[in-house]
């Protein structure tokens, strides 16, 4: 028996010499950050950086027996690439595989085969693509689809399928053509025409972000994650636990006062919303403006909103978890919060605090405590309680798709490095991680208060600590986190109000209009809904922003000639603020900056303002109104040739700020 391929030639190069596929762009080997999947649907970003995807759980089960087209019209077996062709069809064991190379075939029944690409799992139609599969788009000019990429196969051999997009095939249409040729070695491309590979229009929120540009080392650039953060602007913080029914804010909110005393914070039955509705705390985080939010999906306490398979060291249930018996809930909200947040094309964020766990008895540093446990509590050593972390992330982080952020909120036990940047670096590559410093390369720096008014000087977007370092040699954007209620509470239960408008402008000016993302937590109910107040205040704060900053007062673009960029406005106009950026994907370049308006008196060019760190946005407030005909930026110092990307005017706002 001959296979009628040519050994030898393998690997991406030999991929790009296929008939018929044209040049593929296998550069992208990876399913991310090209394309992310989740089961069998891929998500990809077009050259022109649109988002489409591709429901690959559309194309029918079962195998189809093809030959290629060389003389000796080998047979293959041909399923799904998110399937697996049965074993049984096989007299050897080859493997699970989406397809196979028959050898000695009779009807469905081989003698031999070769498995042509690996599948994660042995199941007959497990579901998913395999991990070791990689997307591209076709060529330019090329009919539109998808290619997938399957190595790992028997003896090296590589699976190719070019789905092509057929929208009049028949929707039970199999693989249609393997094609062969004597250069590309042990790969097996398979053609297949059918509607589940025509494109369809998908929410940007389920691409990752396209890659920035390679730049010079001199100047710290973003990670794609981290760019797409730093434009974000607002993420939403949405405080719902155990601490809730506390009345508590702390970290952790249970403590010995309440775990077997008065509301019984060591009962999962005293986690009882009765109105639960996440869509509504999703609706409130829309109408905000939010374009990432994050939810408490376990706090201080230890109790867990999603049921969770772990267990304790003993092999009992985890116990303490809206799956809990006990637990009156049962809703896995974190799935909701997930689904909801999705379908507003709003990047989904998860916080689990490895510092604290009342119920495991570690309280601060991820440290298990010495000493006797109170009724409820569970017993841990150390190492078992580290372990439990682990896999509880793991379920996170593997269990409800592509997360936009993650937080790590005071740290973790001191030995946990090693296995945090292994597990983040397997399940959120693409992922930001506020106060991940060292775990990740998506670090998100906290600014260092929680209060953005408190803040003096400039914020950067380099360096590690705080407000960062112009001369920092990471590119680190920094965090604002703040919260709606006042005084400063993130959960609902100590008496408090609800902030002015005026404040929570004031945060936007502090925050986004200084180089720093503005997260902004509201609290959920003992009920399990966003309380009234809370939400009609995040509206208002929304609609401020797009009354205030939606429409410049001028469409026209600016003009740039070396340092010096100029808006030139149609028509005189009075202002009274000025929004400058830079196009952070080549990193924070400004050093130095002044802002000039044409008045169209003498002297012509007055000084508007100056500044220093400029970022992502500077929000810069006269607070007079002033005629003018044109605004001018220049820049006075950088570290590179600047690339400004906003120069926009604005009228001042009907409401206060």
């Amino acid at each position: 028996y001959h296979e009628g391929l040519t050994a030898g030639v393998t690997g991406s190069g030999a991929v790009a010499m296929i008939v018929g596929l044209g040049s593929i762009a296998v550069g992208s080997a990876a399913i991310l950050p090209s394309a992310s999947a989740v089961g069998c649907a891929v998500f990809m970003n077009t050259p022109n950086g649109a988002c489409v995807g591709y429901d690959l759980t559309q194309l029918p089960p079962g195998n189809w027996t093809v030959h290629d087209t060389s003389a000796y019209h080998t047979p293959y077996l041909v399923g799904s690439p998110c399937a697996n062709v049965g074993l049984e069809l096989c007299d050897n064991d080859p493997g699970a595989s989406p397809a196979y190379a028959l050898i000695g075939a009779q009807g469905h029944k081989a003698s031999t085969c070769y498995a042509l690409g690996p599948r994660a799992t042995a199941t007959p139609g497990g579901g998913g693509l395999p991990a070791t599969a990689s997307t591209a788009l076709p060529t330019p000019g090329a009919p539109p689809g998808i290619i997938i990429t399957i190595p790992g196969g028997e003896g090296g051999r590589t699976l190719i399928y070019n789905l092509v997009c057929d929208p009049t095939a028949p929707v039970d249409q199999g693989a249609t053509a393997m094609m062969w040729s004597s250069a590309h070695g042990l790969t097996y491309p398979v053609e297949w025409k059918h509607p589940a590979a025509c494109p369809k229009a998908a929410a940007r929120a389920q691409c990752p972000p396209p890659p920035p540009p390679t730049l010079p080392p001199t100047v710290p650039i973003p990670t794609a994650a981290q760019l797409a953060y730093q434009q974000a602007e607002i993420v939403a913080i949405v405080c719902f636990q155990m601490d809730t029914y506390a009345g508590n804010d702390g970290d952790p909110g249970c403590n010995a006062a309440n775990w077997n005393k008065g509301i019984n914070t060591s009962s999962p039955a005293t986690f009882s919303p009765e109105k639960l509705n996440v869509s509504q705390w999703v609706n409130v985080v829309a109408t905000m403006g939010a374009n990432y939010a994050w939810l408490t999906a376990k706090h201080g306490c230890g109790f867990l909103l999603w049921p969770t398979k772990t267990t304790l060291p003993d092999g009992s249930p985890y116990g303490y978890d809206v799956g809990s018996p006990e637990c009156p809930t049962q809703v896995d909200i974190v799935a909701e919060w997930m689904d909801g947040l999705r379908s507003r094309s709003i990047g989904p964020g998860l916080y689990y605090s490895l510092k604290n766990n009342f119920y495991l008895n570690s309280a601060g540093g991820g440290l298990v405590r010495p000493g006797p446990l109170l009724p409820g509590q569970a017993h841990v050593t150390q190492a078992e309680f580290e372990t439990l972390q682990l896999a509880q992330l793991t379920e996170l982080w593997s269990g409800y798709g592509n997360l936009s952020e993650t937080w790590f909120d005071g740290g973790w036990a001191p030995d946990m490095l090693p296995a945090l940047k292994e597990l983040i670096s397997k399940y959120l590559p693409h992922t930001v991680a506020f106060g991940g410093v060292g775990v990740t390369p998506n670090a998100v720096k906290w600014v260092g208060s929680e209060e953005p008014s408190s803040l003096h000087g400039p914020i950067w977007s380099t360096g590690s600590v705080g407000q960062g370092d112009p001369d920092g040699d990471v590119f680190m954007p920094a965090g604002c986190d703040t919260v709606m209620l006042s005084p400063h509470h993130w959960f609902m239960g100590p008496p408090s109000t609800v902030r002015t408008l005026a404040s929570l402008i004031d945060v936007y000016h502090d925050s986004v209009g200084h180089n720093c993302v503005l997260e902004l937590g509201v609290a959920v109910d003992k009920t399990g809904v966003v309380p009234a107040d809370q939400a009609s205040r995040a509206a208002e704060f929304g609609a401020w922003i797009k009354d205030c900053y939606g429409a410049p007062v001028s469409a026209a673009p600016f003009v740039t000639l070396g340092t010096v960029s100029t808006l030139t406005l149609s028509a005189p106009t009075t202002i009274d603020r000025i929004s400058i950026g830079e196009d952070l994907q080549f990193g924070q370049r400004v050093r130095a900056y002044t802002v000039s308006v044409h008045t169209g008196t003498p002297p012509a060019w007055q000084l508007f303002s100056a500044g220093t760190a400029i970022g992502h946005k500077q929000i810069d407030i006269s607070g007079v109104d002033v005629l003018v005909t044109a605004v001018r930026l220049n820049v006075t110092s950088s570290v590179a040739a600047p690339k400004i990307n906003l120069v926009a005017a604005f009228v001042r706002c009907s409401n206060p700020a």
